[in-house]
């Protein structure tokens, strides 16, 4: 790549891959039988869609690229999953947990926050839907980026 041009045209085209991936992975999740497969799909297909958001580096530009929340068409959906991304799948966030320690006799046993296996299946049909759209909203986004600058 040459200059920020190409360089925004190749991370939107980036992007779109990381959609259908988080896509993908979540079609996959619906038909296993086992809750550690679907929970191990699930995390990836949140990292998969959280990572246009994340902060990309750049080679030709000053900061780091990322999309604009602006394009998000559920931004309920989209904050819960970046939430889980930064919080609890890619990070171990300890203020996020809150977890208490004990001790009973020997052991030091950890309480912590949760969020359950039937939580996480919850957002599964919400996140794949938001997935499709924002594959729409891209390939929109390239369309008008390629007219106007290639």
């Amino acid at each position: 790549m040459k200059d920020e041009t190409q360089e925004r045209y190749v991370f939107f085209r980036f992007a779109i891959q990381d959609f259908f991936e988080c896509a993908e992975t979540l079609e996959l999740l619906e038909s296993s039988d086992n809750n550690e497969i679907k929970m191990a799909l699930f995390k990836a297909a949140v990292i998969a869609y959280a990572r246009p958001f994340s902060g990309n580096k750049a080679v030709h530009k000053k900061h780091n690229w990322r999309l604009d929340e602006n394009w998000v068409t559920d931004l309920e959906v989209h904050r819960l999953a970046i939430e889980y991304r930064s919080k609890l799948f890619a990070h171990t966030d300890i203020p996020y947990l809150s977890p208490s320690l004990a001790k009973i006799g020997n052991r030091l046993p950890i309480s912590m926050r949760g969020t359950y296996f039937e939580k996480y299946m919850e957002l599964v049909e919400p996140l794949a839907m938001l997935s499709k759209s924002m594959i729409s909203v891209l390939k929109n986004k390239t369309k008008e980026y390629e007219v106007k600058h290639f």
